[in-house]
This record gives C-alpha cells, sequence and structure tokens, in this order.
C-alpha cells in the first residue's frame, strides 16, 4: 500500500497504511506488514510512525518530535533524522528520536546505520522505552549538533518498562571526529523493575549489526536502488511535447515542468504533451518502491530550480508531501493551511 503523508514515497510490502491523528501529535502514521523496501525523502510530519514487521529505509529524510514508535526490526541506513523544534519560530524543547515497543520475537529492534542527527529542538536523546523489550542501536551516528544530546544519550525513565537493550557505537561530530563515551553504564528505570547495563557497545559487537545479518536472504537495499535518470529527455520543437527514453525497471516518472507542474505517469508511458509551453522539465524514474531518483534535464530548467529552492527554503509542502509550488491546502511547519 501506498502512503503520501508528509513524505514524497513510502511502499510498504504485503501490509496497510494506516494515517490519523491523535491528540498531542502532528502527522501518525502506522505500518503493518512483514517487508516494507521505503524510500522516504524530506519527509515533513510531526509526530511518530508507528510500525510493525520487517523495514528497511535507505538514504531517507525523517523529521518529528517523537517519531519512530513501535515494534518490528527496522533499519534506518544512511538516513537524516531530523528533531523538530517544539514552536515554529525559534529552537525549543526537547526531542526523543524514537519510542521501542519490541516484542520477544524481533532480535534487532530498531537499528540506524551511518546515519546523521539534525537537531532543532533545544535538546534531544536517543530514544525512550515504551514497551516490550524495546532495542534501539545507534551505528556511526552522525550528530550535526552534539551539544544539544543528553548527559545521559537516552531517557532512563521508563513508559511501561525499562529499556531493554539501548546501545550506540562509533558516534561523531560533523567532523568525523569519534565522541563517543568510553564508556556509559546506565541504570534505566521503572516501578516494574530497573536494568542496568553497559549502552556503549564493542567494535567486535557492532559489526554485527548488518543488513545481511538482520535480514538474510531479504535484500532491501537492492530493491530501493535508485534508478538511472533517462538517458535521453527532449523538448519538441513547438515545445508542447516532452518525451524520453524508457529506463528498464522503472515503475513511473515523475515530470517537473517549468510550469511548476508535478504529473506522475505509468513506466509503459515515454511521452506528454502540454497544453501551455514547456521551456524546461525534469524526468526522474521511480524504482520497484516509489522512490523517485535522479532528473534528466530538458531545455531551460532555471525555473524549475527558482521555484524548487523557494520551497525548500519555506519549508512549505503539498498534501503529497512535494515541496508545494502551488496555491491551496499545503502543510507548513507540520500544520494544514490554505494558501489563497
Amino acid at each position: 500500500q501506498r502512503c503520501h503523508a508528509g513524505h514524497e514515497a513510502i511502499l510498504v510490502d504485503g501490509g496497510d497504511v494506516l494515517v490519523g491523528a491523535a491528540p498531542g501529535d502532528g502527522l501518525v502514521e502506522r505500518v503493518l506488514g512483514q517487508r516494507g523496501g521505503g524510500e522516504l525523502h524530506g519527509g515533513t510530519g510531526l509526530g511518530c510512525e508507528h510500525g510493525l514487521g520487517r523495514r528497511d529505509f535507505d538514504g531517507s529524510g525523517q523529521h518529528g518530535l517523537e517519531y519512530l514508535c513501535g515494534d518490528g526490526d527496522v533499519i534506518y541506513n544512511r538516513c537524516l533524522m531530523v528533531n523538530e523544534s517544539r514552536s515554529a519560530n525559534g529552537s525549543s524543547g526537547d526531542c526523543t528520536v524514537c519510542a521501542p515497543y519490541h516484542s520477544a520475537e524481533c532480535k534487532w529492534g530498531y537499528v540506524f546505520l551511518d546515519c546523521a542527527i539534525e537537531t532543532r529542538s533545544q535538546s534531544f536523546n536517543f530514544g525512550r522505552s515504551w514497551g516490550g523489550e524495546s532495542k534501539a542501536v545507534y551505528i556511526r551516528t552522525t550528530l550535526n549538533q552534539p551539544e544539544k544530546l543528553a548527559s545521559s544519550r537516552f531517557t532512563l525513565s521508563g513508559m511501561n518498562v525499562a529499556a531493554y537493550g539501548f546501545y550506540e557505537f562509533g558516534t561523531k561530530n560533523p567532523s568525523g571526529q569519534d565522541i563517543t563515551p568510553a564508556s556509559n553504564v546506565l541504570t534505566f528505570t521503572h516501578s516494574s523493575g530497573n536494568k542496568q547495563y553497559e549502552t556503549i557497545l564493542t567494535a567486535e559487537k557492532a559489526a554485527e549489526y548488518t543488513i545481511a545479518n538482520i535480514f538474510g536472504e531479504w535484500q532491501p537495499e537492492q530493491i530501493c536502488a535508485q534508478l538511472e535518470a533517462t538517458a535521453n529527455a527532449t523538448i519538441s520543437e513547438d515545445k508542447k511535447t516532452l518525451s524520453w527514453t524508457a529506463v528498464e525497471g522503472a515503475t513511473a516518472y515523475l515530470l517537473i515542468l517549468s510550469s511548476g507542474e508535478h504529473i506522475i505517469v505509468p513506466a509503459t508511458q515515454t511521452s506528454f504533451t502540454a497544453e501551455e509551453a514547456i521551456e524546461g522539465a525534469w524526468v526522474r524514474t521511480a524504482n520497484s518502491r516509489g522512490g523517485f531518483g535522479a532528473a534528466a534535464v530538458a531545455g531551460d530548467v532555471s525555473n524549475i530550480e527558482t521555484i524548487q529552492n523557494a520551497s525548500t527554503a519555506a519549508r512549505t509542502f503539498d498534501l503529497q508531501g512535494r515541496p508545494a509550488v502551488r496555491r491551496g491546502l499545503v502543510i507548513e511547519h507540520g500544520k494544514v493551511l490554505l494558501v489563497k
């Protein structure tokens, strides 16, 4: 099932995607399923993503206040995690990246491989225990604002149980310097019982956290690999028709026109005729999981670049999670607004 809710593309294989709101949350996603290779780009939902099953997110952007919650063996590989401010302006509040609630069947839990954390809030922590056998492991994480990380690094008090397995290894600052403590023995607390253990992994133990070890025969990194841009994107002499060469393995094409239009066409289509003149266009190819790769360029795209840069700077998105280039209902700072 496909869900467009503050993200450009999410595809969960063999499951359902439920989207809704809860008190205190902005956007909430609950993902149910066994395997989902997904690509998330420029996520803007403030709230949390609840999950069950096995999923891999590669090269994605995740934004929120406390935004990754629930069960499942989940890998965030080379992702940007953005801790949003609690207020629309300025830097305020404390953010928690994840709140795991893992069943005993989940061996690995939430695994962050070579991710980066950008913090717009005043402070943040890696995670707190929601329930079950909660697990969260950070491997070679780059902290863009390391001074904002809580001194304990994780929340010590559990919501329903003490943290079962919270660990880190090879944490770095933006310069690539290892800032991992030599030791960080923590006592995680809850009225049902406390747990005390070393939260810094050895190099030998950290080496076990690989995509191959966690997912075995399933290879989401190949499923989610972005496809090459089409080799030939051209605009007809009358500037009405955009054409391109088919890309093997494509599931769709995203056309971004100089007029500001975003159009998705099926993989069987290799041309598009517009009513207005097409001065320039980008053609991006979707892989098997709906993730769009690099753009092929046709004509003069200076206007497209101007629109894209302005939309990104404004941090305003349409209801499909794309940078907003039109008037109407948009999402800005996690709120739905009507722009006239």
